[in-house]
């Protein structure tokens, strides 16, 4: 993934900032993709029906496959004929010489045969949405509908492009003068799609020489990116005149009640090239991303135009809720057969001492991969020691190197710790990797300190973790230890796990940034 530009934004005066990142979606393949044909089946008789589309912009054919046969068309429509009593799918798909083909659009018929008239395609048919426009501007509006029982989506298509929602309304924004045309269907598994609902807007454009637009809303999901619409917002900036343009995202209800010149004072400029795509047709398209769900964040943009003039420009949006899994959620009893002592000299021994204890697992809010594990620490749960754990399926990799920020004095900083052993090689490490990876099977859990992993080079590593927990490190490389007996005695060995309740504590963030990415010897990934 290329980041075309990064920012870590802090404490400006009274506002609190949103950490993220920008990156660039100007950028398109050599080749554009055509858009999906937007189909419907119409005359249905007892041994043929029709499927006919929309026109596709640049298509220069159609290709129609009826189970398995394709044949080309430049029409947009095709009829098929003495046909057997069955179930038929059909799908079109666009074809055009310099553009990739679209997407195929599938639609299920079924045909009688037996001369009673006209059959409608195998599924319910979902109601016709109902639209309105509303909020309109000179460059935009907002079409809205009814929520349709039984529909997971809607396809939403204006003066013949077509976009695809979860939601019951869409925003159209940068818009030229004219007059468009909104047309709305509903799709559900199981159902045949509804008819188009439409309705239709005239907007003036732009009435100045010099203008901005700016709009951010949740991003669509994407998966090679990583991007959702729970973690990263899309935004949009359109313009005529402009000059130059300073931004930032910020927590929005930390800025809501700063003044226009705090937020002035607190924004970044962006870089010249960006202008000339904000002055384009398309305008500049951009996604934050690394963002907290469930969170709305303000997004300012203050705008200079070549004739002089300023602008402070103030768009909202809310994150999504994050996807919640309860596998791992909740509150186990951990035992473990043996501990490991540590002496003053940093040298450890195995102890033949049974330990039972208590964790709790919650959600991460700031990152829904990560989960917040209390108890781990021979401190004892709620003692504020907590670590991150990494969530892959039935895997979870508890890790060692998180910085928990400076003790009250700051002679020291709080640092998960472990005392390992690579490839027969013992070493005190800060890194970024596991102290132990725990296996779930149902309810139950078994976990390991003993794992391969594999250097940057590719180059496997046999890793022991003898112990890990929460050290004072100083400035100078001092290690406290935070127990009252001595020599300190820590948890150790492979353990076994039971869940014993789903409840945990409120869900709370611990910010993924903390993981020690200042290696003490080369970063070990897992394999």
């Amino acid at each position: 993934m290329r980041k075309i530009l990064s920012m870590m934004l802090s404490l400006v005066m009274i506002l609190s900032f949103a950490s993220c990142e920008i990156v660039d979606k100007l950028k398109k393949p050599e080749t554009e993709k055509l858009k999906t044909p937007v189909i419907e089946i119409v005359d249905i008789t007892s041994s043929g029906f029709t499927v006919q589309w929309e026109a596709v912009k640049n298509a220069e054919s159609y290709i129609v496959e009826l189970d398995g046969t394709s044949y080309t068309t430049k029409k947009t429509s095709y009829t098929f004929n003495n046909l057997d009593e069955d179930t038929y799918t059909v799908r079109v798909w666009a074809s055009a010489s310099g553009y990739q083909p679209s997407d195929y659009a599938q639609m299920a018929v079924k045909v009688t045969g037996n001369g009673g008239g006209s059959d409608q395609p195998t599924e319910s048919k979902l109601a016709t949405p109902s639209v309105s426009i509303s909020d309109v501007s000179e460059t935009g509006f907002t079409a809205k509908w009814n929520n349709i029982t039984g529909a997971d989506k809607y396809t939403v298509n204006c003066n013949g492009k077509s976009y695809s929602t979860t939601k019951t309304s869409y925003t159209f924004n940068n818009l030229e003068a004219g007059s468009y045309v909104v047309k709305v269907k509903a799709s559900g598994s199981g159902y045949e799609d509804s008819d188009y609902g439409e309705a239709s807007v005239t907007i003036s454009g732009a009435t100045t020489a010099c203008w901005f637009s700016q709009s951010a809303q949740p991003a669509e999901v994407d998966e090679s990116q990583g991007y959702a619409p729970y973690n990263a917002i899309e935004f949009t900036w359109k313009g005529s005149g402009v000059k130059s343009l300073e931004y930032a995202m910020f927590y929005a209800a930390n800025a809501k009640n700063a003044s226009d010149n705090d937020i002035i004072d607190a924004l970044d400029p962006v870089k010249s090239e960006y202008i000339e795509y904000i002055n384009s047709a398309s305008g500049y398209i951009g996604v934050f991303y690394d963002l907290e769900p469930s969170t709305e964040f303000m997004l300012c943009a203050y705008v200079t135009f070549t004739d002089g003039t300023k602008e402070l420009k103030k768009s909202f949006a809310t994150t999504e809720a994050a996807p919640v899994s309860n596998t791992w959620y909740g509150t186990w009893e951990v035992k473990s057969t043996k501990m490991y002592s540590i002496n003053q000299n940093g040298q450890g021994s195995y102890v033949n001492q049974a330990d039972t204890f208590t964790v709790t697992i919650a959600p991460n809010n700031q990152d829904p991969d990560f989960v917040i594990i209390d108890g781990f620490s021979v401190l004892g749960l709620g003692s504020g020691f907590e670590t991150l754990g990494l969530v892959d399926g039935d895997t979870l990799s508890i890790y060692n190197g998180i910085d928990l920020g400076e003790n009250e004095d700051g002679s020291f900083n709080f640092y998960w710790i472990g005392w390992y052993n690579v490839d027969g090689v013992d070493d005190i490490m800060s890194d970024t990797i596991p102290s132990n990876i725990v296996t779930l099977n149902g309810t139950t859990a078994t976990s390991t300190n003993e794992f391969t992993l594999e250097y940057s080079d590719g180059t496997p590593a046999s890793v022991k973790c003898y112990c890990s927990d929460v050290f004072g490190v100083s400035p100078d490389g001092n290690i406290y230890f935070l127990i009252d007996e001595f020599p300190g005695v820590y948890r150790t060995g492979n353990m076994t796990w039971t869940k014993k309740s789903d409840s945990y504590d409120v869900t709370r963030s611990l910010d993924v940034a903390c993981l020690n990415h200042k290696a003490i010897k080369s970063a070990l990934n897992l394999r």
